[in-house]
């Protein structure tokens, strides 16, 4: 037997009140907000970093080709990095976007057409100086295949997080994409993602 939930005359008014119900405001001015992060693994806590031998912490796992091995993403030239070699946004792990070139994180989205959505992250770069990448380090976001953002950030020791945020419009089932459009083995790191 399905549970019955009673509630007052009163109480559903008072509920109609706070919902808006009964206001003079138009029913077009109401946009609905979505409640739930459509964004799995946005911190990149999964995997953890272990080493399945010994049990002891592994300071990074590197992805050089297409891999679903990290839940929630397809990953592709990344690392993911735990927080002894740097200090991550939040968690204890978060991506530098290039393991030894220009590397790329997307995800699939269960979005509603035509639902407005904000897109928020956090960046900085891979601490270390490197000869073969750059001090300035660039990425692009991608959304359904269009480029919306092309973001730099200087290479600092320690990392310098800042955070974004980026309007997006669905158009149902979309794809989110972090690119690297820097050469070499340091890049943009990348961490804590939501939408």
């Amino acid at each position: 037997m399905k549970p019955v939930i009673l509630i007052s005359a009163s109480f559903a008014c008072l509920l109609l009140a706070f919902s808006g119900c009964g206001s003079d405001a138009p029913s077009d001015s109401l946009v609905p907000v979505p409640t739930r992060d459509l964004i799995a693994n946005g911190g990149f806590e999964r995997p953890v970093l272990t080493d399945t031998l010994s049990s002891s912490l592994k300071p990074f796992a590197t992805y050089a080709t297409p891999s679903f091995a990290v839940p929630g993403w397809t990953v592709s030239g990344i690392d993911i990095v735990h927080a002894v070699l740097w200090t991550p946004f939040e968690g204890r792990q978060s991506v530098d976007l290039n393991s030894q070139a220009a590397g790329w994180i997307g995800t699939k989205v269960s979005s509603k057409a035509g639902a407005a959505y904000t897109l928020k992250f956090a960046y900085g770069t891979n601490p270390a100086s490197s000869p073969d990448s750059p001090e300035l380090r660039k990425f692009r976001i991608v959304w359904n295949g269009n480029p919306v953002e092309t973001l730099s950030v200087q290479r600092v020791s320690p990392v310098a997080w800042k955070t974004e945020s980026i309007p997006l419009t669905a158009i149902g089932n979309d794809s989110l994409r972090f690119e690297s459009i820097t050469a070499g083995s340091s890049a943009a790191a990348i961490d804590d993602v939501s939408l």
